[in-house]
């Protein structure tokens, strides 16, 4: 996991604290998700520079943003990655392989596989159009799979975007802060008028 933790700017932490948890939380929540783009446009650009062809556009185009604001707590967490259970065209899910090309392999073994046909013959098993094992002399083999190394496109997208993200948070509070409580007191005035 990639975490960006943003700390100490006094002067917004004061007008956080000042307008109250309910619209804080609101604010802080909306910020982080627009300064989150940043990071996702970064991911997508890290990921398109790797150097395999296959799937990088929709390994790209996979990652989806979310922003979960914690009400007990009061933390809000912003998850960039690819959707869990998304399928592209030819059947990859990324989810299941991000951590693969983030942190590549180590070499590993493939157990051969034998599916029984039902004409009784007999054919080499696939895992994901990989075939499982070769057959030398008669014997099925294993494969032995080199590994991967691990490309990190995340990791480098998060070091490379980080003072934009922080920059876009900043400004995005700045401004939203003002637009919230004016919000939030004409909805008191509504509320006031209706009552009265």
């Amino acid at each position: 996991m990639i975490s960006l933790a943003i700390n100490g700017d006094k002067a917004l932490e004061r007008s956080l604290n000042r307008i109250g948890p309910g619209i804080a939380s609101k604010v802080i929540k909306g910020a982080a998700s627009t300064a989150m783009n940043e990071f996702r446009k970064a991911a997508r650009r890290h990921i398109k520079a790797l150097p395999f062809k296959s799937g990088q556009d929709d390994y790209a185009r996979s990652l989806k943003k979310k922003a979960k604001l914690y009400k007990n707590s009061g933390a809000v967490v912003v998850v960039v990655g690819p959707k869990s259970g998304e399928r592209d065209a030819e059947g990859r899910v990324w989810a299941n392989l991000m951590h693969l090309i983030e942190s590549g392999t180590k070499e590993h073994r493939i157990p051969a596989r034998i599916i029984p046909q039902p004409d009784g013959s007999v054919r080499f098993g696939k895992i994901g159009g990989i075939v499982t094992g070769l057959l030398r002399g008669g014997i099925l083999m294993d494969l032995r799979h080199p590994g991967t190394r691990a490309y990190k496109p995340m990791e480098t997208a998060a070091t490379a975007s980080k003072s934009k993200v922080l920059s876009v948070y900043r400004t995005k509070l700045r401004t939203n802060i003002p637009k919230e409580v004016a919000k939030e007191k004409a909805r008191q005035q509504r509320k006031k008028r209706k009552i009265g």
